[in-house]
């Protein structure tokens, strides 16, 4: 599982293998994800509902950290910041 603790660079986009997760902290400042490609399930904590994402929609994280998220097939997404 990749750990994303830090903000990544603002156009850098994320691409996962299928079954990939990688772990949202709050310290990564993220404020969203948009799925660009693929398909891509998500959770918060504490884990009381999952999304599933696929390409071109989008999820505003709320307070419920760290996220977790896990592409079901390959995907490419995008965190925007701020």
């Amino acid at each position: 599982m990749r750990e994303m603790s830090q903000p990544l660079d603002r156009n850098q986009q994320i691409r996962l293998m299928p079954n990939e997760v990688i772990r949202l902290e709050r310290t990564s400042y993220a404020r969203a994800v948009t799925v660009k490609r693929g398909i891509v399930w998500l959770t918060g904590n504490p884990a009381d509902r999952d999304v599933l994402l696929r390409t071109g929609e989008r999820y505003e994280f709320q307070n419920r950290w760290p996220y977790i998220l896990q592409a079901l097939e390959y995907a490419e997404l995008h965190l925007a910041y701020g």
